[in-house]
């Protein structure tokens, strides 16, 4: 059956969404960083909180004193988190430039195992040491780096929700497709 574009967002916007929200989201993170660091500071303050509950209730807590105050440190962050999140950006992206960088050395020292066994051993230990960089980056110089990185984040993000929407648009343009009810199928 022949369906245009306009008939397919009628019927099927759903297949939209995500590169609407990877739109949406690409220029909040170009727009507004800060906000949206913001944001991200107070979920992991809830996630901390949810996981202090969870803990904090759960039967090991009651065999083990050291998991209730694991879950009441993690309780602390979290509130800390959700009071001030702009004081703790910093803290957060210090926190994941650290890890990212301790992951990429460990990964680095793994790879040796693959050394001579493997021959893509160049790209594992070139994308590693590139993740140190940006890890050693983000633990070091935070603030302009991570600034940098959420605007090339947005522009990338923004850039393929134009590009998905405009394949969909290539895509069902006078298309002949099938709608089974679950899933757009072409016609053969």
């Amino acid at each position: 059956m022949e369906k245009n574009f306009i008939n397919f967002i009628k019927k099927d916007t759903k297949s939209l969404v995500v590169p609407l929200l990877m739109m949406v989201l690409g220029v909040l993170f170009v727009v507004k960083r800060a906000g949206v660091l913001s944001f991200a500071v107070q979920l992991i303050g809830v996630l901390f909180i949810v996981i202090a509950v969870v803990l904090g209730f759960s039967l090991l807590a009651a065999f083990a004193p050291s998991v209730i105050i694991f879950a009441g440190l993690l309780l602390i962050i979290g509130i800390a988190f959700l009071v001030n999140p702009g004081s703790l950006i910093g803290f957060v992206i210090m926190a994941v430039g650290f890890i990212i960088l301790i992951n990429s050395i460990l990964r680095i020292f793994d790879a040796r195992r693959v050394r001579g066994k493997d021959k893509d051993f160049v790209k594992y230990v070139a994308n590693d040491i590139l993740t140190a960089i940006l890890g050693f980056l983000l633990f070091f110089l935070s603030d302009s780096v991570a600034d940098a990185i959420f605007i090339i984040i947005g522009i990338f993000m923004t850039v393929l929700g134009i590009s998905n929407i405009y394949t969909a648009y290539r895509v069902y343009k006078g298309g002949r497709y099938i709608d089974d009810g679950t899933d757009v199928v072409w016609e053969e």
